[in-house]
């Protein structure tokens, strides 16, 4: 389907209508089945709840094209979450989370000529909304309801697009303790009218709120995220870089590159700072989250004892691999390795795993595993192709990679084994950067950009669909 003729470069953040919108109504302690309409005008009553009480609340959300040429939503189930939620708190029937999903997509589909093209800068914004509609007078909820979904092609909130705001904290509330201020009620933004127009009148782009009992927080802005960085604009990340391909040093033996770097450089843009791929020991970085690094990432596989640590979001999936000398001269055996001399690298899960071995084979009184543990991945490779280890225990990807550069000295043994999630290491208790991450990280996976990162490096196969904060499905 051709899309509509608009310059699309040079649009405003405004309302244009479009072509057709959902719209479903709740009677008689029931949703209708609800259906697309190309109806604009909505005709109540003038005791309407919504013009009396403002019983009324909102979602928005956008879709866009991507790369590709596909007409993508960004995590349309958790507007829906919210939106059920501002609904509870505001005695309205929560519309089902998955009919809003199809709602949401059903509009946008209808009006695909209206989707912005790739590299436009232009979103299509879906605008979910639902309002109390018979007549009331008296203080107390309506009985009947609308629930609607209209779309309209939005250019940059800020005019100018991506730009340096001029900010000034608010005298004023939008919202306050125990008050509406955690959903999307119509209310928190009337209140915030006077706000915003007196800060365009005194030459400010946006009001910034501080928090409503103390003063002494900064809460929100009041169209937008904010999100606080450091002087220099960098997002710093811990990282191991002898883990090839995730992260190593260029030829240069000073850049580093790999799959993980690509994927933290494209987060840093989308936060619009620059990534700061530090070098570190494997086993210093997670300590080290907070204080010397922003986030770290280093192919971090997510396990409970981590999890006392840091917080994660998942970004990558993969198992371990056990690598011999081609054609295993030694005759390895993985379902017996004691007496054998194993290479791990330091702090690795591998390195758990083996030190576990190591355990029950003086159990069961056996030979001892001579476990050599190295701060370098290359060193654990180097150890077996040497001979000075029999047999070296990474994760699948680290050594798939070490095996290409060894000009056929190594072969996998086996197949992998216990494939499970890595991810992006955070600050314990720092909700508010692995939320930004999280979202982050889906855009990426949404609009093709991680996926296109992990082909270049072959690594596609441990791909995830959906970033989570700590995850409890580890597989």
């Amino acid at each position: 389907m051709e899309r509509k003729d608009i310059d699309w470069g040079n649009l405003g953040f405004g309302y244009v209508q479009t072509d057709m919108r959902y719209v479903s109504n709740f009677r008689n302690g029931q949703w209708d089945d609800g259906c697309l309409t190309d109806q604009a005008t909505i005709t109540m009553s003038e005791c309407a709840c919504v013009l009396q009480y403002a019983q009324t609340c909102f979602e928005g959300l956008k879709a866009y094209t991507t790369e590709d040429g596909r007409i993508v939503c960004f995590r349309p189930d958790l507007n829906a979450q919210r939106m059920a939620s501002s609904c509870r708190r505001l005695k309205m029937p929560v519309f089902p989370e998955d009919r809003f999903v199809q709602a949401v997509v059903e509009t946008v589909r209808a009006n695909s000529q209206w989707v912005p093209p790739y590299g436009s800068g232009a979103t299509l914004y879906v605008r979910p909304f639902m309002f109390g509609s018979d007549a009331i007078i008296g203080v107390k909820p309506a009985t009947e309801y609308q629930f609607r979904v209209f779309v309209t092609p939005v250019g940059p909130y800020f005019k100018g697009g991506i730009k340096p705001l001029k900010l000034r904290i608010s005298d004023l509330d939008r919202a306050a303790p125990k008050g509406t201020g955690d959903v999307k009620a119509g209310l928190n933004y009337a209140m915030s009218l006077y706000n915003i127009v007196d800060a365009h009148e005194k030459g400010f782009d946006e009001n910034v709120y501080v928090d409503s009992a103390t003063r002494t927080h900064i809460e929100e802005t009041g169209g937008a995220n904010v999100i606080f960085v450091t002087k220099d604009g960098k997002l710093t990340v811990g990282m191991d870089t002898s883990y090839a391909p995730a992260e190593f040093l260029a030829a240069d033996g000073k850049t580093p590159v790999g799959f993980d770097v690509d994927i933290v450089k494209a987060l840093a843009k989308t936060f619009g700072l620059e990534a700061d791929p530090q070098t570190s020991n494997f086993d210093s970085i997670i300590p080290s989250i907070g204080s010397k690094y922003d986030i770290g990432v280093s192919s971090f596989t997510i396990t409970p004892e981590r999890m006392k640590a840091v917080d994660f979001v998942s970004m990558f999936k993969a198992g371990s691999t056990w690598v011999v000398k081609k054609g295993n001269p030694g005759k390895i055996d993985t379902s017996d390795l004691c007496g054998l001399k194993i290479a791990v690298q330091t702090g690795t899960t591998q390195e758990e795993e083996v030190n576990k071995g190591a355990e029950q084979c003086k159990a069961d009184n056996k030979l001892d595993i001579q476990i050599l543990s190295n701060k370098l991945q290359t060193d654990v490779t180097t150890n077996v192709v040497t001979g000075k280890a029999d047999v070296f225990y990474a994760d699948s990807p680290v050594a798939g990679y070490a095996i290409s550069q060894t000009d056929g000295q190594l072969e996998a043994l086996g197949e992998d084994v216990g494939v499970t999630k890595e991810a992006v290491a955070i600050k314990k208790g720092d909700s508010d950067t692995a939320k930004a991450v999280q979202a982050a990280m889906q855009k990426l996976m949404d609009d093709g950009t991680y996926m296109k990162i992990l082909k270049h490096w072959g690594v596609e196969s441990g791909a995830l669909d959906k970033a989570e904060i700590n995850p409890t499905d580890l597989n």
